[in-house]
């Protein structure tokens, strides 16, 4: 299948910058080629459940990583690269039920990614994958109700996603980051019960995709996100009592879902 030929292309290539590290062990690029490949390997074992293999891939990704600030002050693309490796590694360790791991893993690649984005301010790039994690440690502290530290993680991403698009107002992309982070702080006060700040989130994620989508009309991304605001919004209204404005933000979220269909039919 699929993964079969990935695997062996990624093997393939280990193999190629194992022997060109044994040429010349001093290359910093042939290692981290060759963590990149481990790195990738992982990935794809752990797509297949594989999670013994992927564990000995990641634990080469570490070595070589290691080896590599031994060998020179960690430049700028071998920060990314570990902080990327890092990000993958806390996947794998929440997949197999390492949460202590997990989170080290995270809180490595969080500095590494905070200090990129202070030495190079003008490199947004560096603020949104530092934003991702921060999404992602927010969604994790949900699933365990701890709600402090969700919110902490959720506002801190907001912050850096708020930044990037009025830093970037051209770029769609960060404009949608922020949506989702108002999503997600939304639903959090919603399980909450805050119903007052689930609502405020969701309108927030709501103006914001109608103006994306009046300017991307045949981009389905925004649209079914905006059908998405707007049922979580009804849904909140509705546990808060307010009746008919759950009854009112339903049927806009039919609308939107209905007029999605149809045009999408078109497209």
């Amino acid at each position: 299948g699929r993964f079969d030929v990935a695997e062996n292309a990624l093997l393939r290539a280990r193999d190629i910058q194992s022997y060109l590290i044994d040429a010349d062990s001093s290359d910093s690029t042939f290692i981290d080629e060759l963590a990149g490949s481990f790195n990738n390997l992982g990935l794809l074992y752990q797509k297949q459940g594989k999670y013994v293999e992927a564990g000995t891939a990641y634990r080469e990704v570490t070595r070589l990583q290691d080896q590599l600030s031994r060998i020179e002050l960690p430049v700028t693309n071998h920060r990314i690269s570990r902080a990327a490796a890092l990000n993958n590694r806390a996947n794998f360790f929440d997949k197999t039920n390492q949460p202590g791991q997990a989170e080290k893993a995270r809180a490595e690649a969080i500095e590494i990614l905070r200090g990129l984005a202070r030495e190079f301010p003008n490199h947004p790039e560096y603020v949104q994958e530092l934003s991702k994690i921060l999404v992602g440690l927010g969604g994790l502290a949900a699933n365990r109700s701890d709600w402090d530290s969700c919110l902490r993680y959720y506002r801190e991403a907001q912050n850096l996603r708020s930044r990037l698009a009025a830093d970037h107002p051209t770029v769609t992309t960060y404009q949608g980051l922020l949506t989702t982070v108002h999503n997600n702080l939304g639903r959090a006060y919603h399980f909450m019960q805050r119903f007052d700040d689930a609502e405020t989130e969701y309108q927030a994620a709501i103006r914001i995709n109608k103006e994306l989508t009046r300017q991307n009309p045949t981009m389905v991304t925004w649209r079914h996100s905006l059908v998405l605001n707007l049922h979580n919004l009804a849904t909140a209204y509705g546990e808060a009592r307010k009746h008919g404005k759950a009854e009112e933000t339903f049927k806009a979220a039919l609308d939107e879902a209905t007029t999605l269909e149809r045009d999408f039919q078109t497209l």
